[in-house]
């Protein structure tokens, strides 16, 4: 962590804040409003430094707003007044330009010897570590349900008794998400002898159990990029400690987490589900909600270019939790594919300029698997925040090393050259 302790501090609470975004009760609203805001005033004050910042996200930034227009086209054309979706929508152009632009410059940038991702892990490990205390502290547990608003999505009191453990806006989906992304940057971490982040990793996939299953698809990911390195790189003992390392963390969260029979049956219900899905003759697979929620537009028109609506929470019937159905209903195949032109450019500038090649791939690819379980592309989701605020780390590492001004790091620290060798300045 940074030297400055102050700023280490006020860093950590506003990082949290702005990944996790819990809607208290008072004062009604999340953090992230007041973000925006004061992205948006920064950004008009200093608009001569943040141009510099949208240079770079140019491309995104013009179909971003396209993409915006265009759908407003579509509702008014089809009689839709969805004003919910045109404000996220809103919502994510200026949390993809401003805030981060606001956070790297006036936040992350005052913290010198800052490593990025270190300070996401760590802020990671405390959301986690929140969702543990409440899932075996009951008196916790009830607080923090007390303390925030809407948590639920409308579940029953039934379901809530094995799930939404944390303080997070989104614990069932986003926050899941995000705690099985930084668990698996965890595992890349220990492969590299970290050993530091055995605990984080162990918390995580906790929090990740318990409230997303979803979130192990990274984790899964990972765990088979190092298997296949492995192999074929013929490291027997790296395979050795990645199959003790593995065994380890299943063995002890099956026992933590089978301290509570709740939990547990929760746990071994989403096993149930993959089984009867893949491995029984009984259409399980036709039956599921992956398969009943994939719906599309009954005409060309509508498939092609949307019906200005979306399925997401409109009832029984009807309703469809899947991102690509919804965005489709929305802009059709245009406004779809759109979002995955978005996410591939943003992806190859993520690449160019980044060390974590690996993490970033893993990354990229879960967001297009997240997107089928939930409405995610351009939601205000923990994961989604994360991957702009990183690009634009990566954007000020890049301009800022042209001007000569000291950096803060993206990477673990000793992965970073010493002064007066080549690339010092860890500009990428």
């Amino acid at each position: 962590m940074p030297s400055n302790k102050p700023i280490s501090i006020v860093l950590i609470i506003i990082l949290y804040l702005y990944i996790y975004n819990p809607v208290l009760r008072w004062p009604g609203f999340g953090f992230n409003i007041v973000l925006m805001i004061f992205g948006l005033i920064y950004v008009i004050l200093k608009y001569g430094t943040s141009r510099k910042y949208l240079h770079y996200y140019r491309a995104e930034l013009i179909l971003s707003l396209l993409m915006i227009n265009y759908v407003i086209v579509i509702c008014l054309a089809n009689g839709e007044d969805d004003l919910q979706v045109i404000s996220e929508l809103i919502t994510w152009v200026i949390m993809s330009t401003c805030v981060p632009i606001f956070l790297v410059r006036e936040l992350l940038a005052r913290c010198k010897g800052l490593v990025f991702w270190d300070a996401v892990l760590f802020v990671g490990f405390i959301a986690s570590l929140i969702s543990c205390i409440a899932l075996f502290v009951p008196g916790v547990n009830l607080f923090l349900r007390e303390i925030q608003l809407e948590i639920t999505g409308g579940q029953t009191e039934e379901q809530m008794a094995f799930r939404f453990f944390g303080l997070a806006i989104n614990l069932s989906s986003a926050f899941g998400y995000m705690q099985g992304l930084l668990a698996s940057l965890c595992l890349l971490r220990i492969d590299k002898n970290h050993k530091r982040y055995a605990l984080y990793f162990l918390t995580m996939i906790i929090s990740v159990i318990i409230n997303a299953r979803t979130g192990l698809l990274p984790i899964f990911l990972t765990v088979l990029y190092l298997v296949v390195n492995a192999v074929v790189k013929f490291r027997i003992g790296q395979l050795i400690k990645l199959t003790i390392a593995s065994a380890f963390a299943f063995i002890s969260a099956s026992f933590i987490i089978g301290q509570l029979p709740d939990v547990t049956d929760f746990v071994m219900d989403f096993f149930d589900q993959l089984s009867v899905m893949f491995l029984e003759d009984n259409n399980g697979l036709e039956n599921s909600a992956y398969v009943t929620m994939l719906k599309f537009p009954e005409t060309v028109t509508g498939l092609v270019f949307g019906e200005g609506r979306s399925l997401y929470g409109i009832g029984a019937g009807e309703s469809s939790d899947i991102g690509y159905v919804n965005q489709i209903f929305l802009g059709g195949i245009i406004f779809a594919g759109s979002l995955i032109i978005y996410e591939i450019i943003l992806y190859r500038q993520i690449l160019k300029k980044s060390r974590e090649k690996v993490f970033s791939t893993i990354f990229f690819f879960s967001l297009l698997a997240f997107n089928y379980k939930g409405f995610n592309f351009y939601a205000g989701g923990a994961y989604i925040k994360v991957w702009i605020l990183y690009y634009y780390v990566l954007v000020h590492n890049q301009i800022n090393s042209k001007n000569r001004i000291p950096l803060f790091s993206v990477q673990q620290p000793d992965q970073i050259r010493k002064p007066g060798t080549s690339s010092g300045r860890n500009s990428k």
